[in-house]
């Protein structure tokens, strides 16, 4: 065992205001162990993932690479809006390759400001 699995950050960073838009939202989660190694326990971690635009739930995309084991990447799969609020849900049942779950509901919140339009 690695210690305590926990998120330990993500990007955006929890709590940011003025998060500029993407073409596609990402946020990119980081975790004290690895979490997507083993196919199974990948498995299961991609339906440990939810995702809000205000008070609504909204598809997601939950993605890896294997040369980082320690990170989830989920992709908002709607276009981020001016002016709001959303969240990414870790569940507590999320799970490291060691065994270990998260055992806490982990919420990375983030707001987008008047200017989230990229320009051309």
């Amino acid at each position: 065992m690695n210690g305590t699995f926990r998120l330990i950050n993500s990007f955006p960073p929890a709590g940011a205001d003025d998060v500029p838009r993407t073409r596609a939202g990402l946020v990119q989660l980081r975790f004290s162990q690895d979490v997507v190694s083993d196919l199974r326990i990948w498995n299961h971690n991609m339906r440990q993932i939810q995702a809000f635009q205000n008070l609504l739930r909204i598809p997601i995309k939950v993605r890896r690479l294997r040369r980082c084991p320690n990170f989830i990447f989920v992709l908002l799969d709607v276009p981020l809006l001016q002016n709001t609020h959303y969240k990414v849900v870790v569940l507590p049942d999320l799970m490291s390759t060691s065994g270990q779950k998260l055992g806490t509901t982990e919420v990375v919140f983030f707001d987008t400001g008047p200017c989230v339009n990229i320009p051309s």
